[in-house]
This record gives C-alpha cells, structure tokens and sequence, in this order.
C-alpha cells in the first residue's frame, strides 16, 4: 500500500518551514488542471519542527489520480524580505524588498498511476529559487 510524504528544505532556515500548513486535494481525472473541477480537501496538515510530514497520504489511502500540495509559504516570504546587503555607504539595503517570488500558497501536482507506489516530494528553497524532486523518506 503506497503513500505520500514530503520535506521542505529552506536554504532561509528551518524555521522558514517549520509548522507551515499543507493542503492535500485529489482529483481522479488524470488530466485535470489545477482549476478544473472535481479537486477534493482530503486533508489540512503542517510540517514538523524539521520540515517534514510522513503522513500526507497514508498507507492503505492512495487511490489513482492526482494529488495536489498546496504548501504555506508565508515564512520563507517574511524569511526573504529580512535579507540585507551592506553598501560601500555603510546603509543596509534589502535584497527582495517584495518578498518570495512566487505566491505563499503555492502547489505542486502529483500523478499517482499506482497505488502501492511510495512517492516522497522534497521542496528545496531559497529566496529566488525552488526546485521540485522525487526522494526516498529517511526511516
């Protein structure tokens, strides 16, 4: 029986990411976009103090379809906006004056054809950047 699981690392410090909340929405169309109808609430959970949760999809509870992860950024963009560089003046000028690039909820879409697969999402991010990958949850 599969799962799914996720960690969060932020190049802005743990505590960026520690707590935030996660959504989890399902779909069985495998073709849905994000707005398309059908998308169910299966769950409203946070990470961990490390920014990891084991338990976004249970073991027994992954069904074929698509799972969406609307993950709470809300702390790296308070973490971006607090980033100063030091001018030749000696005045300390913020690097990201608008915060996170992209929007505190933002989401990212798996396609699960098989429901005895264990599918484990790590989040890397940084102030300019995120990156999106496959991984094995430590045990």
């Amino acid at each position: 029986m599969g799962d799914i699981s996720t960690h969060v690392i932020s190049k802005l410090g743990l505590g960026s990411v520690a707590g935030s909340t996660v959504q989890v929405y399902y779909n069985a169309d495998l073709k849905a976009g994000p707005l398309t109808q059908g998308w169910q609430l299966l769950k409203t959970t946070s990470l961990s103090a490390n920014g990891g949760n084991d338990t976004l999809v249970e073991q027994g509870s992954l069904k074929k379809g698509l799972y969406m992860l609307q993950y709470d950024f809300s702390g790296v963009d308070a973490a971006s906006r607090q980033i100063f560089r030091r001018e030749d003046s000696g005045e300390y000028v913020t690097l990201n004056p608008t915060g996170f690039f992209l929007a505190s909820s933002t989401s990212f879409t798996l396609k699960i054809e098989d429901e005895t697969s264990f599918n484990h999402l790590v989040v890397s991010v940084g102030d300019k950047e995120i990156t999106v990958r496959p991984g094995v949850r430590a045990h």
